[in-house]
């Protein structure tokens, strides 16, 4: 019969890549979406449509899903989801102009694209620890 540890194990190979997932989709939608949400932004100074860019499921988790994950993948996906929270935020509230909004997001995408390849990273860099004990899961491409 498995171990406890196997079993959280399993759960944190799983949970460190629905998060990988969730990251992964939101820079995809901030990056695909880009020229439209400036263009309504900048035409219309309508803000509704950023809760649909900006939606994760990575502030609705519970503090106790986090036990399950080593010290740095947490803070990985502490420095991605707060230059998420960042952007946000300015696009919220900005009153630059396009080009200069442009820039900025450009900028946080950049950010992002880093973050994003360092959770990659942890996350393989566990994949490789639990293949060395036989508990091995999936891990992002």
């Amino acid at each position: 019969m498995p171990s406890n540890e196997y079993f959280n194990n399993k759960i944190a190979q799983r949970v460190m890549f629905l998060f990988y997932l969730d990251a992964r989709a939101i820079l995809e939608r901030i990056k695909a979406r880009q020229d439209e949400y400036i263009s309504i932004l900048s035409l219309k100074r309508d803000r509704s449509h950023f809760k649909e860019i900006f939606y994760t499921r990575y502030f609705q988790t519970d503090f106790e899903t986090f036990l399950y994950l080593g010290e740095e993948i947490v803070v990985a996906l502490d420095q991605f989801y707060k230059e998420v929270e960042s952007l946000n935020w300015y696009l919220c509230h900005t009153e630059d102009l396009p080009q200069a909004t442009k820039s900025k997001v450009e900028a946080s995408v950049r950010e992002l694209e880093g973050h994003l390849e360092v959770i990659k990273l942890y996350i393989k860099a566990e994949k490789n620890h639990f293949e060395e004990k036989g508990e091995a899961a999936r891990s992002p491409d």
